[in-house]
Formats: structure tokens, C-alpha cells, sequence
């Protein structure tokens, strides 16, 4: 006779997943805390930016966005680093001036600078080279901005620089949105790891082998200091190209 729900209770706690795999029965306490840290942080990102989704597009506020400072054009720059004392923005279109360019940090560490297009617009171009200079209680230190869309190694230093990806021609997506029918979410996928210890992965590798399912999915490569996987953002939609 079937149990009812009476006798199985959903389980609300982060142990569901113990109903599914009894394996997991001895990590129970384990599953409840970090259920529980969980619920804590979406509590506190809903109350701070009113969604998750919206939390997740913060592609859109931070890293290089056009937009306007008092009704001029231009574009911001904007950085995320409580622990900083200061930061500069640096780049092939200040000479690689590593302190011309001083960031103003706001609440909850957030730098950002403006820079108008009037004396801007011919200087830092689209495929520039960028940087950031980060002074902290550490060494000095360039970094490549947080939400770069795109990044390039040098094949003398192996060294990785952001590159200020504004097209004159906005990317446009060529096949619609695949349809979704339930809450999967993907943080990052890794080409290699479907591919084998001996081969090197690549896109098209990773593509063919993952089922149906998980190819679902727009994937675009990047690489940000070296790391081979390639982050999706917004559900099916990627912040780099």
C-alpha cells in the first residue's frame, strides 16, 4: 500500500536530499547547516536587491557599463573591494599610468570612476587593454577587473589582461531562447572534465558529449587568468564574449 504524505513528509530543512540517496543520512546535520547558511544569504541578498535574479545581474552595475553622470555620456567603471585602500583604473588609454586614475570607494566598499566621453571617446577604445591597480594591506597589485568581458594572454609573459569589449555592433543571439521548464541553474560548466585526462578540451568536445539536457544551453569560451570554465550568468545568458 502506498505511504501517504502523512507518513512521508516533505522535508524542509536542506535533508531532502537523503529521501533520494539514504547515503547521505549521516550528513544530515551537515545538510541542515548549510541549508540553513543558505537561507540566511538569500534572505539577505533579497532584502539588499529585491531577487536573486536581479542580484545576478549585477554584470549590468559593475565592471565597464556606458551610461550618463550629470547628462554627459560615458562609461563607469565600478569595482567591488571592501578591503582595499585604494584603486586605480589603468590601461593602454592612460599610458599605463598606474596612478592617474583613482577610483572614490562608496558604502559597502563599491569603487567607481566616470569617464566622459568628451575626453574619452578616442582614447579608451573598443579592445583596449585594461587593468585595475589595487592597494591594499597586501602588495600592490594589478588585477584584471571582475567583469571584464573579455580577456587576452600575452604569448611573451603568459600574463593575462582585460580587454574593454564595446562593439559597435551589439552581439545578437541567432537562435531563440531555448524553452525551460523547471529551475535548473548552472554556475559554470568545464569543457576538460567531459574530455579525458589526455586530450585537450574545447567547446565543441564538451558539447558532443554531454547528453541532451545539458546542451540546453548557450556556451561561449573565455578565459579569465588562465581558468578554463566558462560561467553562465542569468540562466541560459553569459556576461562575457
Amino acid at each position: 500500500m502506498p505511504k501517504s504524505e502523512n507518513n512521508n513528509p516533505k522535508r524542509d530543512d536542506g535533508t531532502g536530499l537523503i529521501d533520494t540517496d539514504p547515503w547521505l543520512e549521516p550528513y544530515a546535520e551537515a545538510l541542515r547547516h548549510r541549508y540553513k547558511t543558505y537561507r540566511t544569504k538569500l534572505k539577505a541578498i533579497e532584502a539588499a536587491e529585491g531577487s536573486l535574479e536581479a542580484f545576478g545581474r549585477g554584470y549590468e552595475f559593475f565592471g565597464f557599463n556606458r551610461g550618463e553622470h550629470d547628462g554627459e555620456p560615458g562609461v563607469f567603471y565600478r569595482e567591488w573591494a571592501p578591503g582595499a585602500s585604494a584603486l586605480f583604473l589603468t590601461g593602454e588609454f592612460n599610458g599605463w599610468d598606474r596612478k592617474s586614475h583613482p577610483m572614490t570607494r562608496s558604502e559597502y566598499g563599491v569603487w567607481h570612476i566616470f569617464l566622459p566621453d568628451r575626453e574619452y571617446a578616442d582614447r579608451l577604445k573598443h579592445g583596449g587593454l585594461v587593468k585595475v591597480h589595487v592597494e591594499s594591506a597586501a602588495e600592490p597589485l594589478d588585477r584584471i577587473p571582475a567583469y571584464i568581458r573579455r580577456s587576452v594572454q600575452d604569448p611573451q609573459t603568459a600574463s593575462f589582461t582585460g580587454q574593454y569589449w564595446q562593439p559597435d555592433t551589439p552581439f545578437e543571439w541567432k537562435h531563440t531562447v531555448p524553452k525551460l521548464d523547471g529551475g535548473l541553474r548552472i554556475y559554470e560548466a568545464h569543457v576538460g572534465d567531459v574530455i579525458g585526462r589526455r586530450a585537450r578540451g574545447d567547446v565543441r568536445g564538451f558539447y558532443a558529449r554531454c547528453s541532451a539536457a545539458h546542451r540546453q544551453v548557450r556556451v561561449q569560451r573565455h578565459s579569465v587568468d588562465g581558468h578554463p570554465g566558462t560561467p553562465l550568468l542569468r540562466f541560459l545568458r553569459l556576461p562575457r564574449q
